[in-house]
């Protein structure tokens, strides 16, 4: 399976994405675990170039960017995992672009759809994770750390990216599991355990490395 966490920064995705991959991983499973951008040596070198050049590069070249990095992680990492009968757990996936570049950015969804698509050699998730927490708790959690260019860019953005996310979930009910970030974190990670072990279930793939 392949899991996604999904979320305006500071929604506490990679926190859960952590625990999740930890309980994977103590419950004996075979586990690949992802962030973007990055993952690979031209990935880390590309999220670099993304979150930290001054001036930031404009919309088209960072949706362009995301992309490259996105292409190289699926062929060197992804794909890989997935003929080994990994479970795949990735800290975003092209769901962040949509949500960031297209829908908050107003570029052409269709055109930055297809381009994800064509990027990630179309591999989709299986499941995704959407954490879902007000966009004043999400900057309040950021704090007073350094941003990179997209935290910088404030908190209108980021309302824009969660109606993002909010239009990804209706427009993917299949795979979107929407839960509120205002429990705490071992609760949070509790809901996400328990969402996941259903549709591991559903799907046949619950703790079918007993077998190998």
């Amino acid at each position: 399976m392949f899991i996604t966490f999904e979320g305006i920064d500071g929604c506490g995705k990679t926190t859960q994405h952590r625990l999740f991959v930890e309980w994977l991983r103590n419950e004996g499973a075979p586990v690949v675990a992802i962030k973007e951008p990055g993952g690979t040596p031209g990935g880390e070198e590309i999220r670099t170039l993304l979150l930290d050049t001054k001036p930031p590069f404009n919309t088209r070249a960072m949706t362009l960017l995301f992309n490259a990095a996105r292409a190289q992680l699926t062929k060197d990492v992804i794909l890989p995992a997935i003929d080994n009968g990994n479970f795949l757990v990735a800290d975003r996936f092209y769901d962040s672009t949509l949500a960031y570049q297209a829908y908050a950015d107003n570029q052409d969804r269709q055109f930055v759809y297809d381009l994800c698509k064509y990027a990630c050699y179309g591999v989709e998730p299986d499941l995704t994770f959407f954490l879902d927490v007000p966009v004043e708790t999400a900057l309040d959690r950021i704090g007073t750390r350094a941003k990179d260019n997209i935290e910088s860019r404030g908190a209108p953005y980021l309302m824009k990216v969660q109606e993002g996310f909010l239009q990804l979930r209706d427009m993917f009910p299949d795979r979107f599991v929407h839960i509120k970030g205002f429990s705490s974190v071992q609760e949070v990670h509790e809901t996400v355990k328990l969402l996941f072990k259903q549709a591991a279930i559903a799907r046949g793939a619950w703790q079918r490395w007993e077998f190998y």
